[in-house]
């Protein structure tokens, strides 16, 4: 935060980039997907090719700052976007996922600008708790509040999966995003989970739900072999019978 000045007649805060190429070509390595480390070798790369002094001095702490800089400005410009008068409303989508044993939270959000219809990325959250209902609401509207604190006066909708955890009737994420809003909300789950809901409950109907019982059992029966094969480390032998193969188990 050091790159960051507070003002102090206005509660703002405003950054000066003094080598402006050098955060301009720092930030086009960084887009295509280079770490913070191999940008700054990069950078290096281009001063020695290009003889250009101004990219001289840059490491992975700087490139982590400019990077800072970068995402709290386009997270204000999508601010001033949904301030804008022209957006009366705005959607929310959002679903979690897991990288590299890292789980974070990807969050959305629509709105339509002066005309257009704008579908945003506001971030992808670390979450270091349980993906429970409450830390994950907790976590949107943490984030939402310190981003843009009107977003509860202009939430008509939100999308995520069909998971308990997002839907739940009484606890979930939308229900409580739904209770905190202003207004009504059009919760939208997705396509694939609404037919997986669909299919489970007409497999459970059939003769009763014997056959998904019948089914589930036959499943944990294989997958139990799978372990023991595993945990004795040897296969069921095979003999032939009648001039076939069959297991002998």
């Amino acid at each position: 935060m050091k790159l960051f000045c507070k003002e102090e007649e206005v509660s703002v805060y405003t950054t000066t980039i003094k080598d402006v190429v050098r955060f301009d070509l720092a930030m086009d390595f960084v887009g295509i997907g280079l770490s913070f480390r191999q940008t700054a070798e990069a950078m290096q790369k281009a001063k020695t090719r290009t003889k250009t002094a101004k990219l001289t001095g840059l490491n992975d702490s700087i490139v982590d700052l400019y990077t800072h800089v970068l995402v709290a400005v386009a997270l204000q410009q999508i601010a001033i976007i949904l301030d804008d008068e022209s957006v009366w409303a705005m959607s929310l989508a959002g679903d979690d996922s897991t990288h590299r044993g890292q789980s974070f939270f990807d969050l959305r959000v629509r709105a339509c600008y002066r005309g257009e219809l704008v579908n945003l990325h506001l971030a992808v959250i670390p979450m270091f708790d349980r993906h429970s209902a409450v830390n994950i609401f907790n976590l949107i509207v943490k984030f939402m509040d310190a981003m843009y604190n009107k977003w509860r006066a202009k939430l008509i909708g939100v999308s995520t999966d069909g998971e308990n955890t997002m839907t739940g009737h009484h606890a979930g994420v939308v229900t409580r995003l739904v209770n905190c809003a202003d207004h009504n909300v059009l919760r939208i789950w997705c396509a694939p989970h609404q037919i997986d809901i669909v299919v489970k409950a007409r497999a459970k109907g059939i003769n009763n739900g014997d056959w998904v019982k019948q089914a589930y059992s036959f499943s944990v029966d294989l997958h139990a072999q799978d372990n023991l094969i595993i945990a004795m480390n040897v296969k069921c032998p095979k003999k032939p019978i009648d001039g076939r193969t069959w297991a002998a188990c």
